[in-house]
């Protein structure tokens, strides 16, 4: 994954094997009126991963925290 910093410069961000990632920026953005912003982010297959059985997924997950 990478993402931009508050310099705009471009970062790689690792995850280890055994960690989950969540992206909460977008909502958290939202509920905070715009007073955190959510990170400009991709992500992107290395070349060590192309053409083998590896994926990507992605799921919904509802909450429903109290922004107050």
């Amino acid at each position: 994954m990478y993402a931009k910093n508050r310099f705009a410069e471009i970062a790689r961000i690792s995850i280890p094997k055994d960690m989950l990632a969540f992206q909460l920026g977008e909502s958290t953005q939202i509920l905070t009126g715009g007073t955190l912003e959510a990170t400009p982010h991709c992500v992107v297959r290395s070349d060590e991963l192309a053409g083998k059985k590896v994926g990507r997924n992605t799921f919904a997950l509802f909450m429903q925290p109290n922004p107050l």
